[in-house]
């Protein structure tokens, strides 16, 4: 019998708990009678009613809430409480984001494979985001991965994964980030550990992609430059992703959402000069090559800093305006899926050999 926690970290996530819980309760019954499941929500006090909905559904499964303190928020400090309670009670680890709509009961039959439990690592999904989504994770972490371990994950910013039991016995819990970047340092201890990274191709749940995506680039890029100033060993290259691995999935249409007002903000908040600004905006306007080669050299140029031993925060915050204006400049682009695949591994090839 193998104990499985189905853990939800959440804030502010009234519109989706109830229906994703109904979901996820479907989604256990599909495992079958060698898999026990328990439902945790990780809580943190808010502006809504999360905490009542969840407590006003009759739950056919054993449940839980942890609750975080009030004041307090960060989605890292919810995982770190789910894996010291799942650690406590010897299980493995479903992390489910509460606010992915459309959940389908059977994607979690494909993380909790017995193969994959019994590697003994971490299982990530392979799905198909709306182009101009998931900035972050294509043009961010994908290529930091690939330069720093040679591995090709796509989605280790996925809000959705697989940490067994054996990995979780691994984690330096204090060491994760308080943040949005808590998916990718789990990431990157599982692969530092040299442990087994399965990737599983599901649906994309659906998810609204908010107007934070400058917010989430600097919690990543924080969470991977702090792990590359203290030096990589090991390198990772059986860890891929198969060729075409989204032949048959549903191609989604590209996110309308510009990137333009956040650019903008960034003069308004006095993060940038306008001469800065003027930079970045004009190019919007450049030719695709420079607009890809400006943002790998500044990727690099931070790559190198922190290694140095320079502090990485403001490393971090620096890289926010470069960023944004790669990503909407890319959102722009007339691609189909497999280009922008193939645009997504060729970044981490130049980000590689721009840092060796």
């Amino acid at each position: 019998m193998e104990n499985l926690v189905i853990g939800i970290p959440a804030r502010n996530e009234a519109a989706t708990i109830a229906e994703l819980a109904d979901n996820l309760e479907a989604a256990a019954a599909l495992l079958g009678e060698g898999i026990r499941s328990e439902l945790v929500l990780a809580h943190q006090p808010g502006g809504d009613d999360t905490l009542e909905r969840w407590n006003s559904r009759r739950f056919r499964l054993p449940q839980r809430v942890l609750h975080g303190p009030e004041g307090v928020s960060g989605k890292g400090r919810n995982v770190k409480q789910l894996i010291l309670y799942t650690r406590e009670v010897g299980a493995h680890l479903m992390l489910v984001d509460a606010d992915l709509r459309f959940y389908h009961p059977s994607d979690v039959a494909q993380f909790v494979g017995t193969d994959q439990l019994a590697r003994g690592g971490m299982t990530l999904p392979l799905w198909c985001r709306p182009r101009g989504q998931g900035n972050s994770t294509d043009f961010l972490a994908c290529p930091l991965l690939y330069a720093m371990f040679g591995a090709r994950v796509r989605h280790p910013l996925a809000g959705q994964m697989i940490l067994t039991n054996k990995m979780l016995e691994t984690i330096d819990v204090d060491a994760l980030p308080d943040d949005y970047g808590v998916d990718v340092a789990l990431t990157i201890q599982g692969l530092n550990e040299g442990l087994a990274i399965d990737q599983v191709v599901v649906p994309f749940p659906g998810h609204e992609a908010g107007g934070n995506s400058g917010r989430i680039m600097e919690n990543v890029a924080s969470a991977t430059l702090t792990f590359l100033a203290g030096g990589v060993e090991s390198r990772r290259t059986d860890v891929t992703w198969p060729p075409g691995w989204w032949e048959g999935q549903t191609i989604l249409p590209t996110s309308t959402r510009s990137l333009r007002p956040l650019i903008d903000d960034l003069l308004f908040d006095e993060r940038v000069s306008e001469e800065q600004h003027d930079v970045l905006t004009a190019m919007l306007e450049r030719t695709q090559a420079e607009v890809r080669d400006f943002w790998c050299d500044e990727l690099a140029h931070a790559i190198r800093l922190a290694q140095a031993g320079h502090p990485v925060d403001p490393l971090a915050s620096g890289l926010v305006g470069p960023f944004l204006v790669h990503a909407e400049y890319r959102r722009r682009l007339e691609l189909d899926f497999a280009a922008a695949e193939a645009y997504v591994a060729d970044l981490g090839t130049r980000l590689a050999n721009a840092i060796s």
